[in-house]
């Protein structure tokens, strides 16, 4: 059983993550990763797979067939209390498909169709998909907050870069101590270009090579 989590316990003030110290900061981040780290270990043996594993994966169909595979797995299953023909009927249902499919549903027992195995693992898909929307919801929210919080930053960060680039170009006391500050500013105005000079070469080099793959014209038929 992995360990638990430690509780988190809300402020007991009005205190927002705006007004964190950065030692609150890291603390809070070592806390949400560690949490991170629990969630993963609550359930072990979840696997990753490759790209092309997911491309056209058979796990996509399960919500369009959940239905019909629900009803047969009933069809299959026992139930308490009904009646005896019910039960010998399934009993002879479910011996023509531990003959037919015991050994293809990855189960632990070859001659038996697990079906309390494949319920489990429907049961543990939708569980997981709670999870997978609780952390996608977490995660637009996380995002929304770097955009806000970056606005915060740049809008007075933008005026402030301009006003140190005017103090470093009239007053000299303070030229070096900004030089990093013009510097950067420098080299961010010159990749700037330098992309900007690398599309222009892309588009021209794509319009003439659309020219050269284009069609040539029908000759315009000569005037009797």
């Amino acid at each position: 059983m992995p360990p638990k989590s430690p509780p988190i316990v809300p402020p007991a003030d009005d205190t927002i993550a705006d007004d964190f110290t950065r030692e609150q900061i890291a603390e809070h981040l070592a806390s949400t990763l560690q949490c991170i780290v629990h969630a993963e270990a609550e359930w072990p043996g979840l696997v990753s797979l490759v790209e092309s594993d997911r491309t056209g994966n058979l796990g996509k169909l399960i919500a369009l067939l959940d239905p019909s595979l629900q009803g047969l797995f009933e069809a299959l299953t026992p139930v308490a209390g009904e009646a005896p023909a019910k039960l010998a009927a399934k009993t002879k249902l479910a011996a023509v498909f531990n003959a037919t499919l015991g050994n293809q549903d990855q189960g632990k027992d070859p001659g038996v169709f697990e079906v309390e195995l494949l319920v489990r693992r429907i049961t543990r898909i939708k569980a997981a998909q709670q999870i997978v929307a609780a952390l996608d919801a977490l995660r637009k929210r996380f995002a929304d907050d770097i955009l806000n919080t970056g606005a915060m930053v740049v809008e007075p960060g933008l005026k402030a870069l301009d006003v140190a680039r005017g103090i470093a170009d009239s007053n000299a006391e303070f030229r070096s101590l900004l030089a990093p500050v013009t510097n950067s500013l420098g080299e961010m105005t010159k990749a700037a270009r330098t992309a900007q000079a690398d599309a222009r070469v892309k588009a021209k080099a794509a319009k003439v090579a659309g020219k050269a793959n284009a069609a040539p014209e029908a000759p315009t038929p000569a005037k009797p």
